[in-house]
């Protein structure tokens, strides 16, 4: 049986490694030269993994170069995004293509010159820019004839963002005129890099566009950006066009979504929006079709009926503010709630004592069977309803009472989920320990107990300048058994720390004898998931060379599997 399924695991292996030495470099999900992208497409949705060309672009990169020989993996990226696009082809049957994919480094940031546009001029292109919401890759705009235009169809950009760097930038994203098929999602335009900064127009739709899609997008800009007119503006008439749960605040002196032509088919929905006082969200022409629905919109000393123009819309369900801090009013109401509630005489709920016992007849005020009726009593006979047990609060304090109870079951299943291994092992761990002083010889870090552990990742993070002075480091393991430390994270000569400054990061490129990597400006490559060593028991250790001690705190992060029920690791 072992022989069996030993000859099945060579056999998957030879199929795999062949599979990818002879591999179609332009058109597998990964290309033979970068494997180790695996992990950064893995956050990328599944229809765009497949048959397109994909190229990298990040400027934080120091081997960033926009040439032939470039693009092809995070070490040898582009340097811009328009140079990327330029290598991309459209979808064809020939290429059997479904459109080519960009994808952006966390912490690029681009400052195009006077006039430069990044243009998406080839069809079917994808812009993924990875990352969190504060680290995406950005564009600034120094010049007010920057932008970012759309040119081709079915381009899709996403997690881009946009920082206006002057006055009166014209145009934050320029789709043109006849394009169709954009998506643009997860955009952020920020508040301008000085408070007088700011984009005239954020997003302009030429006319004539089709099927676009603009969603989960964020528009900022300062109260003092006195050049907005418009976020979204469709500038001439287009056809199915989407704007959904979108967030914007700015100086909007038109409105945040504006058309200049009648459109068809224009879906805004779940958007919150503030713009300039006295000044509609939403303001379209008469002719104009479409859907609005669930939006919030807050425009100071403007009545509520007047913060939606669209007299060929349906709409139904939005909301205005008047004054920060005032509570919403729905659109279109007139006032309904107000007047009507005291012309059906219901007042009573609100404002009028029934003068009687809490726990006396109510039919005299809630007739029996009526709705409100069949809400208090199982009979719908109000004269049943007691308020000192049938009350909201009554039912609260029952509820109450039997909370201890209610507490201790929960405990109990809790203590029971906790102590199965499976919840145990269903995510990685983590560990610090700050080394205040690095002594000459082995400094203890972490202790592995309870079974072996799979590292995923161990950096070291200088918080305390280090002493002027010659102090060699890498790491060393005393495993439990065998009795034999094992030295990693050197060739032989180990990394010189001498005098290193706050903020410099420690890296180990997961091969044993590897120095560790010393970077200096605060941002470095992790590990992929792939890799990361496996420790037994005993103890983590920091090797140091050093005339005695060395002063300077360094704070040491290990983040982990356990491969064991109960297997943990901690700071010594």
């Amino acid at each position: 049986m072992k022989r069996v399924n030993l000859m099945i695991i060579l056999a998957t292996l030879l199929a795999i490694f062949s599979g990818y030495a002879f591999a179609d470099t332009t058109r597998e999900l990964v290309q033979n030269d970068r494997m180790y992208a695996l992990y950064d497409l893995s956050a990328i949705p599944l229809d765009l993994r497949a048959y397109g060309n994909i190229y990298f672009v990040s400027s934080i990169s120091a081997n960033a170069s926009d040439d032939g020989a470039h693009g092809n993996s995070w070490f040898t990226p582009f340097a811009t995004i328009d140079y990327a696009n330029g290598k991309c082809v459209a979808p064809s049957a020939a290429n059997k293509s479904t459109g080519d994919l960009i994808l952006v480094s966390p912490g690029h940031v681009e400052d195009p010159a006077t006039g430069v546009t990044i243009d998406f001029d080839v069809a079917g292109v994808t812009l993924w820019c990875l990352g969190g919401d504060n680290d995406r890759a950005r564009i600034d705009y120094s010049f007010a004839n920057n932008s970012v235009d759309i040119g081709a169809n079915n381009v899709r950009i996403h997690g881009l963002t946009l920082r206006s760097s002057v006055t009166d930038v014209l145009i934050g994203i320029d789709v043109e005129t006849t394009v169709t098929g954009t998506i643009l999602e997860d955009i952020r335009f920020l508040a301008g890099e000085a408070t007088a900064d700011e984009f005239i127009v954020q997003i302009d739709l030429k006319g004539t566009n089709t099927d676009t899609i603009i969603r989960r997008c964020d528009f900022r800009e300062y109260a003092a950006s006195a050049g907005q007119t418009t976020g979204i503006i469709l500038s001439a008439a287009c056809t199915n066009v989407t704007i959904e749960d979108c967030v914007a605040t700015g100086n909007y002196s038109t409105a945040f979504i504006d058309d200049g032509a009648a459109c068809v088919d224009l879906h805004i929905l779940r958007n919150t929006m503030k713009v300039a006082d006295g000044e509609p969200g939403i303001e379209l022409t008469a002719a104009t079709t479409g859907f609005i629905n669930g939006n919030v919109i807050e425009s100071t000393g403007l009545a509520v009926d007047s913060m939606i123009v669209a007299a060929g819309c349906s709409w139904t369900n939005n909301w205005g503010v008047t004054a920060d801090g005032a509570s919403a009013t729905l659109i279109g109401s007139g006032g309904l709630f107000t007047a009507d509630l005291a012309t059906a005489q219901l007042n009573h709920l609100m404002q009028t004592t029934t003068t009687v016992a809490a726990d006396a007849d109510l039919t005299t005020y809630i007739a029996d069977g009526t709705a409100l009726a069949h809400i208090m009593s199982a009979t719908a006979n109000t004269s049943t309803f007691a308020a000192s047990t049938d009350s909201l609060e009554a039912i609260s304090v029952a509820v109450a009472a039997n909370a201890v109870e209610i507490a201790e079951a929960d405990a109990n299943n809790l203590a029971i989920l906790a102590d199965t291994a499976a919840i145990q092992q269903s995510a990685p761990y983590a560990v610090t320990k700050a080394l205040a002083t690095v002594a000459s010889g082995l400094n203890n870090l972490f202790t592995v107990s309870g079974g072996p552990v799979k590292v995923l990742e161990l950096v070291a993070y200088v918080t305390a300048e280090i002493e002027g002075k010659s102090c060699l480091i890498n790491y060393s393991f005393d495993p439990t058994n065998p009795a034999t430390d094992t030295v990693f994270a050197t060739t032989g000569t180990a990394l010189e720390i001498n005098a290193d400054a706050i903020g410099t990061l420690y890296t180990w490129d997961g091969v044993v004898a590897n120095n560790l990597i010393a970077t200096t400006n605060g941002v470095a490559l992790g590990l992929p998931t792939e890799s990361g060593i496996i420790l037994p028991t005993g103890s983590l250790e920091l090797a140091a060379v050093v005339s005695t001690s060395a002063t300077g705190t360094i704070t040491f992060y290990l983040r982990y599997l356990p491969l064991a029920p109960g297997a943990t690791v901690v700071a010594q």
